[in-house]
């Protein structure tokens, strides 16, 4: 009995710890990292392809660096060391990235560089974080768990991101270099709190059995003929089709709709407000109905999403079509990190995602390369930015239509059409899940301490269930 109120203690303090350790990386990302392209626009005038490689190459090296992370935990096997130390790094690599802009000959390439290194000690530990978290958190609790913490992380990214563009909107006409100055300290700050809190968190022991080890050879060689491994093909080629348009959507709108910052901000955050607000409702539907289901229903239907983009140059259709489009990737990325922990076994996954996040690496690499090219050549009368909006949602469709019937759903979960999915999402379930938020914010509008006491009540409910 007492060791299970030890157990107990320790997975509460965990879950606790575990939300503001990634409140502090959400509100890194926030302020730095989501505004290091617009940096390299407005700053260094960075053209098509530079933008293109600094959307790839930084990524792919951090990806490619998981294929050592893998060897480096068999080894040292601490794995909240590595996080910490992968954290620091990429914390303090900050400061050059903003000092790139001093060297005005090589700004653009000294950024580059400064990034990659940036992502390196940033992505090489990502697979030893989803082994030490798939330890922590309680299996039955963590689509719920993840979906509300998923909230807060988005609610946090959310926040720091507008306040960064608000700072970048008011020192436009005084000094921006010094704007992007603020936001990147933030970041670093921000980074630092996510490491203190790190420090708290427990970490169960990391045992390797001699079975375990298997090579990136013959993970490629079998993935056609397992369920992970069409899972991962499918991740691959959708991430893909993303890439070919993702890092340009900045350059569209900064450039050729020439949006200031604080239009900027508007159009691109209200995906994230979108995403957290709807979390919960999607961490309740991925326990209930599975990943799969939910992997099928947003992974056809954000095909639709640069289409509806190339449509309309009108701002408020192009908020209307983020608030659906940040809708959509929540549930995405949810059902996709869940299903990791669905279909690989714990001494199997830093190995597994690790592989998975090489190949992923492949696609963000190869795909804005491609994207840049089309943007510099003329293949139809349509503009080259509305082309590959239209080839990326096309892809994503075909994509989608091919792989995901062959992934099937490994856990028990009640039986549902996509159908009747969807009428769900977007009928009263959907609304309730969208407003409960908003309604307890403005109950509360006056009384902030009672708005952080509903939150860390919710948490309190979860973490009460890891406890049954």
């Amino acid at each position: 009995m007492e060791e299970e109120i030890t157990y107990s203690k320790i997975v509460d303090k965990n879950l606790k710890n575990s939300v503001i350790e990634g409140v502090g990386n959400s509100c890194k990302v926030g302020f730095g990292e989501s505004y290091i392209s617009a940096f390299a626009i407005k700053i260094m005038n960075a053209s098509n392809f530079q933008i293109a490689f600094l959307a790839s190459i930084p990524r792919f090296v951090g990806y490619l660096s998981d294929l050592f992370s893998t060897n480096l935990l068999d080894k040292i096997k601490n794995r909240k060391r590595m996080i910490s130390l992968g954290i620091i790094i990429s914390a303090f690599m900050l400061i050059p990235i903003f000092l790139s802009a001093f060297l005005p000959n090589f700004s653009a390439w000294l950024l580059i560089l400064f990034a990659t290194v940036y992502f390196l000690s940033d992505f090489i530990v990502v697979p030893i974080w989803i082994s030490l978290f798939g330890d922590i958190v309680p299996d039955k609790i963590k689509g719920e768990y993840f979906g509300k913490r998923n909230r807060y992380l988005g609610i946090a990214e959310f926040t720091s991101y507008f306040i960064g563009g608000l700072i970048l909107y008011a020192f436009a006409r005084i000094n921006l270099l010094l704007g992007f100055g603020i936001i990147f300290g933030l970041a670093l700050v921000s980074r630092i709190v996510s490491f203190v809190f790190l420090q708290k968190i427990y970490e169960p022991d990391y045992t390797i059995q001699e079975e375990d080890p298997f090579s990136f050879m013959d993970f490629f060689k079998k993935m056609g003929s397992t369920n992970y491994g069409l899972f991962v093909i499918y991740i691959c080629l959708f991430t893909f089709s993303v890439q070919i348009a993702a890092p340009f959507f900045a350059v569209y709108m900064l450039k050729d709709l020439n949006f200031d910052f604080l239009t900027f901000t508007i159009v691109t955050s209200v995906a994230a407000v979108s995403g957290f607000l709807s979390m919960p409702l999607w961490g309740k539907y991925s326990d209930e109905f599975g990943n799969k289901k939910i992997l099928s229903v947003t992974g056809i239907l954000i095909g639709s999403i640069p289409i509806l983009w190339a449509l309309s140059t009108n701002l408020m259709y192009l908020v209307i079509v983020e608030v659906f489009a940040g809708f959509l990737w929540a549930g995405f990325n949810l059902s996709s990190f869940n299903f990791v922990y669905d279909t690989v076994s714990p001494e199997k996954r830093v190995r597994a995602v690790s592989y998975y996040r090489v190949l992923y690496g492949i696609s963000i690499f190869v795909a804005p390369i491609l994207g840049a090219y089309l943007l510099n050549i003329k293949i139809t009368s349509w503009k080259p930015m509305i082309f590959i909006l239209i080839l990326s949602g096309v892809l994503r469709l075909i994509f989608s239509l091919i792989f995901l019937p062959k992934i099937k759903e490994v856990k028990q979960v009640r039986t549902i059409s996509e159908g009747e999915l969807v009428w769900s999402l977007l009928t009263v379930e959907s609304i309730r899940g969208l407003m409960l938020p908003l309604m307890i914010i403005k109950r509360n509008a006056k009384k902030p301490k009672e708005v952080v006491d509903k939150i860390i009540d919710e948490i309190k409910h979860v973490m009460e269930k890891a406890k049954e």
